[in-house]
């Protein structure tokens, strides 16, 4: 259930109506938890990287690229969806570029790349990062 998006109130809801144990919210979250250490199947970050970047590509219309140095060292890691290589096709004069520093637990940077619309709404192009 919670891999369909259920919130764990929800999930307990289901099974007090569905069994005969009186589960208390605690016990959701836990199982839940253990559920996510179980599915993780990697160790390391560059693990689930490379399985998440594997899954987003598995699609044909979706691409990631990954820009290495002469070490084979990986640089910049870029994503692109269907979508998102649609709307740069449709307002390519428009690019704006938004940057995080330093926000995620391995201290990445993230490079957002952005088009604008005729009335002015933003849409993602490409992350990189």
């Amino acid at each position: 259930m919670r891999l369909a998006g259920s919130k764990p109130r929800l999930i307990l809801q289901f099974l007090r109506r569905s069994t005969d144990k009186k589960e208390i919210l605690r016990d959701v979250h836990n199982s839940v938890q253990r559920l996510k250490r179980e599915r993780r199947t990697a160790s390391t970050v560059e693990e689930r990287l490379e399985l998440v970047l594997r899954s987003f590509c598995s699609s044909e219309v979706n691409s990631a690229t990954v820009f290495v140095d002469d070490k084979k060292i990986a640089q910049t890691i870029a994503v692109q969806s269907h979508q998102m290589h649609r709307f740069f096709e449709a307002f390519p004069q428009i690019v704006l570029l938004d940057s995080t520093h330093n926000t995620n637990a391995s201290r990445y940077k993230l490079f957002s790349f952005m088009v604008n619309d005729v009335f002015g709404q933003g849409q993602y192009v490409q992350h990189a990062l």
